[in-house]
């Protein structure tokens, strides 16, 4: 499992925030998308390695993050910064 929580500049969490990951090996394509909670968290189940994520939310410009799943078992957390500048 992996925890994600998407932060503004000032370290607070940020709602309305879809994240969407995109994993390849070359031969596998994973993609999945989902919304933060009220409180910026995500719980995602995702391959190990690197995974794009795109950070979009509305009025704010799409921001681009890259987090890395390590392939051993256990709980893996990434906190995301997002600057919502307007479009």
């Amino acid at each position: 499992p992996v925890l994600v929580r998407v932060v503004n500049g000032e370290e607070r969490p940020l709602d309305n925030v879809r994240l969407e990951l995109v994993w390849s090996s070359g031969r596998v394509l994973e993609a999945v998308k989902e919304d933060a909670a009220d409180d910026g968290t995500v719980a995602l189940q995702l391959l190990p390695g690197r995974h794009y994520v795109t950070l979009k939310r509305r009025g704010c410009r799409k921001q681009e993050r890259r987090i890395d799943v390590a392939e051993e078992g256990g709980i893996d957390g990434f906190l995301l910064h997002y600057d919502c500048a307007s479009e």
